[in-house]
């Protein structure tokens, strides 16, 4: 007896599911779009004899019974996230609202497989995706998976902190991504796109929250057609705080306010066959930074507590630098375990403003698209910081950065779909920075100690220029081997020079050093990626890449205390990197099964090592290449919408990164030699995991949603040192869970919410470090907060 035919979508389904045993899920976390991205039509599957299209998506999931689909551009082209061969994660407008998202910094924690590094507790957010990274404290060095706005590069992880306002999407490319978009993302890219003119109607909206410790939030924006052929679009943000949720110990005062603002104008122009768009924005922030824990780890004697070198904290029996020198105020058991109260002074502040314009012209050249982005930016990086985190002030960085940048992309493609699509381009690009930075030590004690001086103040000057060119052109093609299998293929040549000239000193006068000149050109010019991909029907494909890329060497930018050669220039790391995956979903799109694997070599890895200084008479940090690191691991996502009312959302990754060949050793903080080979890299969590769901409810005959969403962030343990005083460095796990209740109006169109982020109030740690001199401190993530957010969109 025959058995009947299964349905071709049901079987490509569960042949995933199985796999899906085997590979974790990879994200995509595509689950929503507006209706004007579901109306573009999907890319083109080109077959040997004509170009075949793709079955459209069903009604019903235009009528909301399905996972919404979602267009991206993250290979320089239009299509839906289930189309493209490699791993990215979506978050739309929309979806960054409703996670309560302010700035940049604030998705990575909903981001599967991907951490913040910040040493200075909001100044300096550092993505880390895969573990893949520079564990750095400077601005002038570059990062391993840096912000792209609006197609523009930013150099420097301080211009990451930003405001997101006015959002069309973020995209979150997840490996080496060196064949398109060029210099260090060998971790990977993120892409911020805001919402552009709209050239049919008026359109905008406007958002005001409050939550606790006073914490105000304004977003507005609004666009409409000047003309037929003429359209503007103007959006600014503005978050401010009357309080904050720390306490200093040394005047009482409260600390961590908000006060930041930005504004963007677009204009955007159809000429002919030609569409212009022209971006004005700035912003200023002079927010209040967290303010550090002092962690006590000397004894009586001045030594090491016991607790210290056995591995553990004892804020009750051990001392501060201070208290160790006497001062009975600066007790670290005075303080909270939670970075509620601390010995901290009031001082830890940003100072940033930043302005610039972007024009872009997209053209159809005789069937083929021409496009030309030209960026001019400044960004003046300011900080005060309390190093020793104890008061008044023991040790003081004050830091003043201007940067300026100009880049131009163009590039040409192929038009519509064909057998062949291929894609030209060439990138230049000029960066100049400033760096102004003091460190200030005012302890009579410590000056006696490092200088044997007492009574004025113990000064460190930097200052230092670095000037970056690149020149880069790249080329792209896609070719479809069969109307199932097509093979994606990219590469890039890059030039880039460096130039470091610097001058700095130590006072009272034991170290002084000018006119310090060092030069860096990259070596390692060619980079690309290899895609091969297969898909079965529409809705599933197989894919397996590889790809080569490199991130930029350069030159340390702290201080060189114990000699100049500390600025010697770093070499580039290069990383080889393969991936393999599935994306997988039933024709309904009720269900969405996404897995990957990766495994990256990257070789000359660059990171800190520690040695012996002998002008300061401390273990001092210098930024060289260690060795040989090895990235491998499984992510991936689960979405599933059993009814058309309730979501689920798993993501899930697993990491094991760590140094497998080195020759270098480093000192911990007793001076002991620990090698480097079996280390793993810091901010790489083994497992992660990013779980979400969502219910809605109509209520009055469909004229309003009520909804509740929860959200859930787990890391394990962030290991990263080992030897005496490796638990400050190493970050315990943690899991944060965000709950927000919601209410919808369809036809007045406003809406009202509810947000709560870590409603367990968990205590958890996001840094631990010295200041190179003799203080030790943590920064704590902010307890349990809510907020009310009303909104009117028109």
């Amino acid at each position: 007896m025959r058995r009947p035919a299964r349905k071709r979508g049901a079987l490509s389904l569960r042949f995933w599911l199985s796999c899906s045993l085997c590979i974790l899920p990879v994200t995509a976390n595509a689950q929503s779009a507006t209706k004007a991205e579901m109306q573009h039509k999907r890319s083109d599957i080109v077959t040997n004899k004509k170009p075949v299209k793709l079955s459209p998506v069903k009604s019903s999931v235009a009528q909301g019974n399905g996972v919404e689909e979602v267009m991206v551009t993250s290979r320089r082209r239009k299509e839906t996230a289930q189309q493209t061969p490699e791993t990215v994660q979506i978050f739309t407008g929309k979806e960054l609202n409703r996670l309560g998202v302010q700035a940049l910094p604030d998705l990575i924690k909903y981001t599967t497989n991907a951490q913040n590094l910040d040493f200075y507790g909001g100044a300096m957010p550092t993505w880390v995706i895969r573990g893949v990274s520079l564990a750095d404290f400077n601005p002038n060095s570059t990062p391993a998976a840096p912000i792209f706005l609006n197609d523009a590069y930013q150099p420097s992880t301080v211009m990451g902190t930003g405001s997101l306002f006015d959002i069309s999407r973020v995209e979150v490319l997840k490996g080496p991504q060196s064949g398109l978009y060029g210099r260090n993302t060998i971790g990977g890219a993120v892409r911020v796109l805001t919402n552009k003119p709209n050239f049919d109607k008026a359109s905008g909206s406007v958002a005001v929250s409050y939550g606790r410790w006073g914490d105000g939030h304004i977003n507005a924006a609004y666009g409409a057609p000047i003309t037929r052929n003429l359209a503007f679009r103007i959006a600014e943000t503005s978050d401010h705080g009357w309080s904050g949720w720390q306490t200093s110990l040394q005047n009482g005062a409260k600390w961590g306010r908000k006060n930041r603002d930005a504004v963007r104008l677009e204009v955007a122009a159809k000429l002919d066959n030609w569409t212009l768009n022209f971006d004005l924005h700035g912003s200023r922030d002079k927010s209040q930074l967290a303010l550090a824990t002092a962690l006590g780890v000397y004894n009586t004697t001045g030594g090491f507590c016991s607790a210290m070198i056995a591995g553990y904290a004892d804020q009750q029996n051990c001392l501060t630098l201070p208290q160790a020198f006497g001062d009975a105020s600066q007790a670290a058991s005075r303080q909270t375990q939670d970075g509620t109260k601390v010995l901290s002074a009031p001082t830890n502040q940003l100072d940033n403003k930043a302005g610039g314009a972007q024009f872009s012209a997209v053209g159809d050249l005789g069937g083929m698209e021409l496009t030309s982005i030209t960026s001019l930016d400044y960004f003046d990086y300011g900080l005060n910081y309390n190093y020793a985190a104890t008061g008044p002030v023991y040790a003081t960085q004050l830091e003043h950065t201007p940067m300026r940048m100009a880049q131009e992309n163009l590039r040409l493609s192929s038009g519509k779909p064909k057998r062949l699509d291929w894609l030209l381009g060439v990138d230049v690009s000029y960066e100049d920075l400033e760096e102004n930075k003091q460190f200030q030590l005012f302890d009579n004690a410590l000056q006696t100690l490092y200088t044997g001086l007492s009574g004025a103040a113990n000064e460190g000057i930097l200052s230092y220029t670095q000037k970056t060119q690149s020149y880069s052109g790249y080329g792209q093609i896609t070719y479809h081997i069969m109307p199932k299998l097509s093979l994606d293929f990219g590469a890039r040549s890059t030039w880039e020079y460096k130039t470091y000239n610097g001058a700095f000193q130590q006072s009272p006068g034991y170290y002084v050093s000018s006119d310090v000149t060092r030069q860096y050109q990259l070596k390692d010019h060619v980079t690309g990626k290899a895609v091969l991909r297969y898909q079965f029907d529409p809705l599933n494909m197989v894919y397996a890449s590889v790809a080569r890329g490199y991130k930029s060497g350069g030159f340390y930018g702290g201080f060189p205390i114990a000699s100049t050669a500390q600025i010697d220039p770093y070499r580039e790391e290069q990383v080889w990197a393969v991936e393999a995956g599935f994306k997988a979903q039933t024709r309904d799109r009720k269900l969405i099964v996404d897995g990957a694997a990766f495994y990256y070599r990257t070789y000359n890895y660059q990171n800190f090592t520690t040695e012996y200084s002998a002008v300061s008479k401390t273990i001092t940090s210098t930024l060289t290449n260690i060795g040989t690191a090895v990235n491998q691991g499984l992510e991936g996502n689960i979405v599933w919408k059993p009814v058309p009312t309730l979501t689920f959302n798993l993501g899930a990754a697993y990491n094991d990164a760590k140094i497998v060949k080195s020759s270098q050793y480093q000192l911990d903080y007793a001076g002991n030699l620990i090698a480097w080979q079996g280390q793993r890299l810091p901010y790489a969590p083994r497992w992660s995991l990013t779980p979400s769901a969502r219910y809605e409810h109509e209520m009055f005959n469909g004229a309003y949603t009520a909804g509740v969403q929860m959200n859930y962030s787990f890391r394990t343990t962030l290991n990263a040192t080992r030897g005496v005083g490796a638990w400050i460095n190493n970050i315990p796990g943690y899991g944060l869970l965000d709950v927000r209740l919601d209410l919808l109006s369809h036809k007045q169109h406003w809406n009202l919410a509810l947000m709560g982020f870590n409603v367990t109030n968990v205590h958890y740690r996001t840094v631990g470090q010295t200041d190179g001199v003799s203080d030790f401190q943590q920064i704590y993530g902010m307890p349990a907060s809510y907020r009310f957010q009303i909104g009117y969109d028109f």
